[in-house]
């Protein structure tokens, strides 16, 4: 999914508040030729694929990885055991969600590559209210990049029956994966007193809505 930005807009009107999903820069991933799923490469050897691609370079190497771009549709990296693989340039979405659903069992997916609140009012003492802290240099060179926040989750449903009748249906968690990276939060006063007054305006007026 593309970001996506929310704005929080008072009766006065001002704006109170903005969220905002972002998606990632460009990333490159590698793929062995007899597997199907792509993984991602450590950041340092995407910068340099990346700063290759960009000045139209058709070869490019760093630290045992081979990289060769002479075919934009079919680039191919050799690894420093000398494996051959295929690569691609991409992006991580904003929001990315999978969900799959079977009589037995349902796997559910979810990512989100970053998320930044701002303070939109004219008087704020912080800027910015939520956003991410970026990893440690060592962490970023070395690692491929993470999204901010991910949620997996296998559940297995299973029939528990007494010879030919079905008793009841047994849920069990298969695996559950809950990540969210380091971040900060920063309120003022005035913030805060803003954002409950946003809401109880909106709960005031739905009141009367019901009423009429």
């Amino acid at each position: 999914m593309e970001p996506i930005g929310i704005s929080l807009v008072d009766s006065v009107p001002q704006e109170v508040t903005y969220l905002q999903t972002e998606s990632s820069g460009a990333i490159w991933e590698r793929k062995l030729r007899n597997r199907d799923r792509y993984k991602l490469l450590p950041n340092k050897v995407s910068v340099a694929l990346e700063e290759a691609y960009i000045r139209d370079k058709n070869k490019a190497e760093i630290e045992g990885y081979k990289a060769d771009l002479t075919d934009r549709d079919y680039m191919k990296l050799k690894l420093p055991n000398n494996t051959e693989c295929l690569i691609r340039r991409t992006y991580l979405s904003a929001l990315w969600l999978q969900y799959t659903n079977s009589p037995s069992q349902t796997n559910i997916h979810f990512k989100m590559n970053r998320l930044q609140i701002d303070n939109q009012l004219p008087d704020y003492t912080f800027r910015h209210v939520f956003y991410p802290i970026k990893p440690p240099l060592h962490m970023v060179a070395s690692q491929p990049p993470k999204p901010f926040a991910e949620f997996c989750c296998v559940k297995q449903t299973t029939a528990v029956t007494e010879g030919e009748r079905e008793m009841s249906i047994l849920d069990h968690y298969k695996y559950v994966k809950m990540l969210i990276q380091e971040f900060h939060i920063k309120v003022d006063a005035g913030f805060l007193l803003s954002l409950m007054n946003f809401f109880k305006v909106a709960n005031d007026e739905e009141k009367e809505e019901d009423k009429n």
